[in-house]
């Protein structure tokens, strides 16, 4: 996990290598591989696959894996604050999903997270708190519980909006709320306990705060090089936070 360089190596060595004729291994193959150029900060590569993926699926006319392929080109565009075309791109997805599931609201979901990521990256928070309520609702009519993996993104995503708005008990609420969806050391753990740990910064609970940052550190030392990006980052807010 986290070694996002070799695991983009081996599903270029497949996709070269071996003549694929299954459409969904195809797809799931191009999406899965521009979700690995994004997080290793290649972002044109990502792009260029993502829209392979889409032309593959609209050939075959997936409505809803083109609309799990605009998502991805949404969540893409906001991040680099093209939020007209993100918010244009996640809608007609929400159409696409309504098309193929019919009277089932519970699979918009993920549509519905998107949008609450390109409002929170616009800084329209309220309206990101909104479609992130909605998501929750959504997940647990759908039979999940409170603290299923499949919510981590979510509580995480209120807990930054929450602490941007400096209502920051709230952000710790919902920050440990994440950490409750986690149930192995991941990178995904060692990102809410430093968010954990800026929040407790702040709230003055300094003891805990280096606690949650150290072990914060030595789960991210397991999975990335110290090279890595993601990982000099969470060193640099440890750093910032001890000079507070």
């Amino acid at each position: 996990m986290g070694d996002f360089q070799n695991s983009i190596y081996w599903l270029q060595r497949i996709r070269d290598n071996y003549n694929i004729h299954d459409p969904n291994f195809t797809g799931k193959l191009l999406l899965e591989l521009s979700k690995l150029y994004f997080l290793n900060f290649q972002i044109r590569e990502s792009q260029a696959v993502l829209n392979e993926a889409l032309l593959h699926f609209e050939k075959i006319q997936w409505k809803a894996d083109i609309a799990k392929t605009l998502l991805l080109q949404a969540r893409m565009c906001a991040w680099m604050n093209n939020y007209d075309l993100a918010t244009k791109l996640a809608y007609g997805a929400v159409s696409l999903l309504r098309e193929t599931y019919i009277n089932d609201e519970t699979k918009l979901d993920s549509a519905y997270f998107i949008l609450a990521e390109c409002h929170y990256i616009s800084k329209k928070y309220d309206t990101a708190k909104e479609f992130l309520i909605k998501v929750q609702q959504l997940k647990l009519q759908s039979g999940k519980c409170e603290n299923h993996y499949s919510l981590l993104e979510t509580y995480n995503l209120l807990g930054l909006i929450h602490a941007q708005m400096y209502d920051l008990q709230t952000s710790y609420y919902y920050f440990c709320q994440a950490y409750k969806c986690i149930s192995t050391n991941s990178i995904e753990k060692g990102q809410i306990l430093n968010n954990i740990s800026v929040i407790q910064k702040f709230l003055g609970q300094l003891e805990l705060a280096g606690k949650c940052q150290n072990l914060a550190n030595k789960i991210y030392g397991k999975f990335l090089s110290e090279n890595h990006q993601l990982f000099k980052r969470l060193i640099l807010n440890s750093i910032i936070e001890s000079q507070q």
